[in-house]
C-alpha cells in the first residue's frame, strides 16, 4: 500500500469513529435526561441580576425585571404610572382601569382583576410579580402560590411610602425626579395664594357620610396638603385629631374655619344620595349657616379621591385646591 492510498484510509476511519462516539454520547443524554445549561453571565443581561425586597411579610427574591406586574390596589397603579410605567394588570376603581383624576387613559390596556381582591382573576392574569397593600396580609400565602408577592407596609408619610414602592421597581432615581417635580409645583401654588389669605386663614376638612359626619386631621391626605404643603392653619379641635373623627352637628361651630373642604359620600357609581341627603340636612342647620366659611362662600366640595395618600392624586388635589382658593 502506498503512502498516499494510506492516509486516505486514517482519515476515512478517524471520521466513521468520531461519529460513533457521539451518536453515543447523544443517546446517553437522551436515555438520563441530563441536559447541561450553560452558564449565566450576570453581567451580560438584566434578566439574571436578582433583588431581595424586605417586606411586611419578609423578603421577597426579585429575578430580573418583571414584565407582568400586578397592583391588588388602584392606587398603587398610581405611584406606577408617576414612575413612568404602569402595571400589566391592577385592581379596578369602581369597575374601571381608568382613574377619573388621570388624563388620557394611561393605563389603557391593563388587566383589570375586580374591586376586591379576586384570586381567580390574578391566576389567570398569570403575573410574574405580585404588589400589595398591607390591608392583603391575610392573603399573602395564597397569593404568593400564584407569584412572588410583596406587601407594602404604610406610614404616615406618603412621600417615604413611594420612594419605597420605587425600591420595589428599581426605580428610585425617578422617584426623586417626581417628587422634586411635585415640590415645584407647591411652591408656585402656595405663592400664588399666599396673596389672598391673610397670616393665620384656617382650613377644614369635612366628610359627609350616609350617617355620619367626619373632620380630618392635619398630617395625611388633604390635609397634608393644606396645612403641610400649602401653610394654611388647623384649629386647636383639628389639631387634636389622628386621622379622622366621626362629629356631631352640635360640634360643628368647634372647627369654625375660614374655609371648609366637603368630600359627600362612598365612591359610587352615580353618586351616593344618602350621604348628599345627609349633607343637605347639615347645610339646611342654623349651625352651618353661622360658619364663617359658609357666609364668605367659601365651602368648596372635593372629589372623593382627594382623602387619599398617593403620588397622582395629590399633585391633582394641589391643584383642585389652589384653584379653588384663587377663583374667590
Amino acid at each position: 500500500m502506498n503512502c498516499k492510498s494510506f492516509i486516505t484510509m486514517f482519515i476515512a476511519l478517524t471520521v466513521v469513529t468520531l461519529f460513533t462516539v457521539g451518536c453515543s454520547s447523544n443517546e446517553k443524554n437522551a436515555d438520563n435526561q441530563q441536559v447541561v445549561e450553560p452558564e449565566s453571565n450576570e453581567t451580560s443581561s438584566d434578566s439574571q441580576t436578582k433583588r431581595v425586597i424586605k417586606h411586611l411579610q419578609g423578603e421577597t427574591t426579585i429575578i430580573g425585571e418583571p414584565s407582568k406586574i400586578a397592583v391588588l390596589d388602584y392606587r398603587l397603579a398610581d405611584s406606577m404610572i408617576a414612575l413612568g410605567t404602569k402595571p400589566y394588570a391592577m385592581a379596578t376603581y369602581l369597575g374601571n382601569t381608568d382613574l377619573e383624576y388621570m388624563e388620557g387613559n394611561p393605563l389603557d390596556g391593563v388587566v383589570g382583576l375586580g374591586d376586591d381582591i379576586n384570586l381567580e382573576a390574578i391566576l389567570q392574569a398569570e403575573p410574574d410579580l405580585i404588589i400589595a397593600r398591607q390591608g392583603h396580609v391575610e392573603q399573602f400565602d395564597s397569593l404568593n402560590k400564584i407569584a412572588p408577592t410583596i406587601i407594602l407596609e404604610e406610614s404616615a408619610n406618603w412621600r417615604d411610602d413611594f420612594r419605597l414602592f420605587a425600591e420595589v421597581l428599581g426605580k428610585t432615581q425617578e422617584a426623586d425626579n417626581w417628587l422634586k417635580q411635585y415640590e415645584d409645583k407647591v411652591a408656585d401654588a402656595k405663592s400664588k395664594i399666599a396673596p389672598l389669605i391673610d397670616s393665620g386663614k384656617t382650613a377644614v376638612v369635612l366628610r359627609i357620610l350616609p350617617k355620619e359626619y367626619r373632620v380630618y386631621g392635619t398630617k395625611q391626605q388633604l390635609g397634608g396638603i393644606l396645612y403641610g404643603d400649602l401653610g394654611l392653619q388647623a384649629s386647636e379641635s383639628v389639631e387634636a385629631i389622628g386621622k379622622a373623627e366621626p362629629i356631631s352637628i352640635e360640634t360643628l361651630p368647634d372647627f369654625d374655619a375660614d374655609y371648609i373642604f366637603v368630600q359627600v359620600g362612598f365612591p359610587v357609581i352615580g353618586g351616593d344620595s344618602d350621604a348628599e341627603k345627609n349633607f343637605e340636612e347639615m347645610m339646611d342647620s342654623s349651625l352651618w349657616k353661622n360658619l364663617k366659611a359658609v357666609k364668605n362662600n367659601h365651602i368648596f366640595i372635593v372629589p372623593y379621591w382627594t382623602l387619599r395618600d398617593f403620588p397622582i392624586i395629590n399633585e391633582k388635589s394641589l391643584e383642585i385646591v389652589s384653584q379653588h382658593i384663587l377663583a374667590e
